[in-house]
């Protein structure tokens, strides 16, 4: 008995059988592109990359970034970590973490961080060229309680956005955390203010930023 019932029709292999000569190659050929795909969609998983980054002092904490897109690089003054785009890419973003100090402060800490923030914003007008305030609001990474300040500015002459995120570790009256800096200069893949840390290299550290010295 064969394998199709006979409402069902000829089967595959018979329809192929079936055809001409030319007509068996075509399809020969068809199922030859599509192994090949498979297989080149395999080799180009295989060269993603990842690296682990930890830091382990004073507080730990560590994240994944993919080596096709990132480096790690040395942390300038006050920087725990400082990733970079590869110099190849035309569109430079960079990913820096800092320590993240809140001063005492009483009740929840999402009352205490937009206060925090308020400073945090004074000083990047001061510090940024043509610094655009785009908005504030709470944030959670991971279920990191945080806050993040979205704003635009100047990169050798070209727009560019910028993100600070406070984060502190899901614990009550905690006040040292991480504060964490994405900028990109604006790049098809991050077009406005809101896409920065969602497309592009620096959504993989941003979504698995961790508090502690080991990976969930």
């Amino acid at each position: 008995m064969g394998l199709v019932k006979p409402e069902y029709g000829p089967s595959l292999p018979a329809l192929v059988r079936a055809l001409p000569l030319g007509g068996r190659l075509a399809v020969a050929g068809l199922i030859a592109l599509a192994v090949a795909g498979v297989i080149v969609v395999g080799a180009l998983r295989d060269d993603i990359r990842t690296a682990t980054a930890v830091v382990p002092e004073p507080f730990a904490f560590n994240l994944i970034f993919r080596e096709d897109q990132l480096r790690r690089v040395a942390p300038g003054p006050g920087e725990r970590l400082r990733l970079e785009t590869l110099e190849a890419n035309r569109s430079p973003q960079r990913f820096v973490v800092r320590n993240l100090r809140l001063p005492a402060y009483r009740g929840e800490v999402g009352g205490a961080l937009p206060l925090f923030a308020t400073g945090l914003g004074e000083d990047l007008r001061a510090a940024l060229p043509a610094y655009q305030p785009r908005g504030e609001s709470p944030a959670r990474i991971n279920d990191l309680p945080g806050y993040q300040i979205t704003f635009q500015t100047k990169v050798g002459g070209r727009t560019a956005y910028g993100k600070r995120y406070l984060l502190l570790p899901d614990e009550p009256g905690a006040r040292d955390g991480a504060d964490l800096e994405l900028l990109s200069v604006r790049a098809p893949a991050v077009p406005r203010p809101e896409s920065l840390g969602v497309n592009g290299p620096l959504k993989t550290p941003l979504r698995s930023f961790r508090f502690g010295a080991e990976r969930p």
